[in-house]
């Protein structure tokens, strides 16, 4: 059988003669093609020159966005969140209501929107640093919208898109892989107008306080996003292929129960009921902490699951996702550390191989492959041996048997104990429940009583604030409350700190006020847990620097030199880019 066959086999739960073994390579091969270190042998070569050579699948389950190094058309899109990649059913055009002005800036891509309902304006970024982080598109710099004043706006904007059915890209892109790999088309990596939002138009934290708030103008806005979707849905009617991947980037945290149940699943549902009957596959890109969404997921319909990663990557491990999800094809599940010299040994890896094997017998509705992809910091000669293990290894059925758990005895449960509360009197005790509540407004007003009643200053921010602050990082912890709930307490906690003081003492605002350097590592342009923790710090009366996203090692060396902080806290989202928590620590460590 061909790598093609076998994985299509697997997707329709049948029994092929072999395991395909089809990494994903794009990121790698972008940073190694940008810092000269591709394998000798491979100096010149091809993601696809490469997976022949070395008997692998190909792997388009993903969109391959490296395209956009040469199609800028498409940049203005990306500002949107929308992008046509050659294996894309479609191209995109706004009709005649919306002009476009582009305009390049050193490394940087401007946008103007001309409409009859006013400007609107981006950046882009795609610069040689981000290349050799294997970053394949370019990120926002300037968001387009800036003000409440645009919301209308992108909505015209979203309105005025008209989608043309390209289907012979698609084609050809299939002809170009041939019967070495099976090529996914993904017409969007949101889920669902409102998640398109959240992931591309909003930052995280305007959004999760917008979505507690003021949902109706998230609604308004989503329902003129929706005509990209329900375009995008009628042309994958007549999509030639077999294999769709709808909507990602799902999390327990970011796209919490609620949320996902409420805005997302409706979509997903809806896709499958539209294109399953016409003989095709809907999976999604999992790849964030599924804990919690395990049972929504299996009711969005979808085939399958692409991009699993199990502990220790997050709290699953792969046998537990198997058992849960036994309908499902599984698509993923070897952690990209086990590739990488120096966060783990071969014997490790080698060790996970055979638990791994094991958790999936006999074999049906899996295909493996490397979560989230091949990093940037993989030892080539380790890929290989990986690839060989599969090889030799993974003819089906797979022989069953206990599973022995690796892991076992390592903490990965999310069940935590409720943390003992009590209420204090009076009105400490309003503020504390107004600070639960997020209600900024009767915070300040309870912090306004508490120093009328002349209340210790200490007395209101420790008792009346930071006890309540507890109360919600532990209930959020256990899942009792989401971002939103979080967020409007930090909030209101902020407002109240802010208020208060004047009324402490220089020794307390000495003592609580430690300073704190923050920033996303190079490479990361996510910043929702970098914000949480900001947010945190900043009511608690920490003095913080936040240096923002993709921050290179020595902006955080000259930081911490100049400022001399107490704490020095470094994010990271992908997996990809956590190593490079390892690099900032060790030149520290050096100097």
């Amino acid at each position: 059988m061909t790598n093609r066959e076998r994985m299509l086999s697997l997707i329709k739960g049948e029994m092929p003669d072999a395991m395909p073994f089809a990494p994903r390579l794009d990121l790698w091969h972008v940073a190694a093609r940008a810092t000269n270190t591709l394998p000798k042998e491979y100096k010149n070569a091809s993601i696809e020159d490469i997976c022949r050579n070395e008997g692998w699948g190909i792997y388009r389950l993903n969109s391959d966005y490296s395209y956009l190094e040469t199609a800028y058309d498409d940049w203005v899109f990306s500002v949107l969140g929308i992008y046509a990649p050659p294996e894309t059913c479609f191209s995109m055009e706004f009709n005649s209501e919306v002009e476009v002005e582009t305009k390049w800036k050193g490394h940087e891509f401007h946008v103007t929107f001309h409409t009859r309902m006013g400007e609107l304006s981006s950046v882009v970024v795609l610069d040689q640093a981000a290349k050799k982080q294997g970053v394949t598109y370019p990120w926002i710099k300037e968001r387009v919208i800036k003000s409440f004043d645009d919301w209308d706006k992108v909505g015209f904007l979203f309105e005025n898109l008209e989608l043309t059915p390209r289907y012979e890209s698609y084609l050809k892109v299939c002809e170009t892989i041939g019967e070495d790999g099976l090529v996914c088309s993904s017409p969007t990596d949101g889920g669902s107008p409102i998640h398109q939002i959240h992931k591309h138009l909003l930052p995280h934290n305007q959004f999760f306080i917008l979505y507690k708030k003021d949902r109706s103008r998230l609604e308004k806005l989503a329902a003129s996003v929706a005509n990209f979707f329900k375009q995008t849905l009628k042309i994958y009617q007549e999509y030639p292929g077999e294999l769709i991947i709808w909507g990602g980037n799902y999390d327990r945290t970011i796209t919490f129960p609620p949320y996902f149940e409420k805005d997302i699943l409706p979509w997903h549902i809806k896709v499958a009921d539209c294109l399953q009957p016409l003989g095709k596959y809907v999976i999604t890109h999992t790849d964030g902490e599924n804990h919690g969404l395990m049972d929504i997921i299996i009711r969005s319909k979808v085939n399958g699951c692409e991009s699993i990663c199990p502990y220790p990557q997050t709290r699953l491990k792969m046998h537990e996702y198997r058992e849960q999800w036994k309908d499902l094809v599984l698509i993923g599940g070897i952690p990209a550390e086990y590739l990488i010299p120096g966060q783990t040994s071969e014997e490790e890896m080698y060790q996970y191989l055979d638990y791994l094997f094991k958790a999936v017998a006999p074999g049906i509705k899996y295909i493996p492959g490397i979560t989230d992809a091949v990093s940037p910091l993989t030892d080539f000669d380790r890929l290989r041996k990986l690839g060989n293990y599969i090889q030799d290894r993974g003819k089906l059925p797979l022989v069953g048997g206990k599973v022995l758990d690796i892991f076992q005895g390592e903490y990965t449960d999310m069940d935590l104990a409720p943390t003992k509360f009590i209420q204090a009197e009076d009105v400490l005790g309003e503020l504390q429940m107004a600070v639960i509540k997020g209600d900024k407004d009767e915070v300040c007003e309870n912090v306004t009583k508490c120093l009328a009643a002349k209340i210790d200053g200490r007395a209101i921010l420790r008792e009346g604030m930071i006890t309540a602050m507890i109360y919600v990082g532990d209930a959020f912890g256990r899942g009792d409350m989401y971002i939103p709930e979080m967020l409007m307490a930090a909030n209101a906690m902020e407002a109240g700190v802010e208020l208060l003081k004047p009324a402490l003492t220089s020794s307390l605002k000495q003592q609580t006020k430690a300073k704190v350097i923050l920033g996303t590592v190079y490479g990361d342009l996510h910043d929702i847990g970098k914000n949480l923790v900001s947010i945190m710090l900043k009511g608690i009366g920490m003095e913080v620097i936040d240096l923002g996203i993709n921050v290179s090692t020595d902006t955080f060396i000259r930081c911490v030199v100049d400022e001399k902080p107490d704490i020095l806290a470094l994010s990271a989202l992908l997996t990809t880019t956590m190593p490079q928590m390892k690099i900032v620590i060790d030149s520290l460590e050096e100097m």
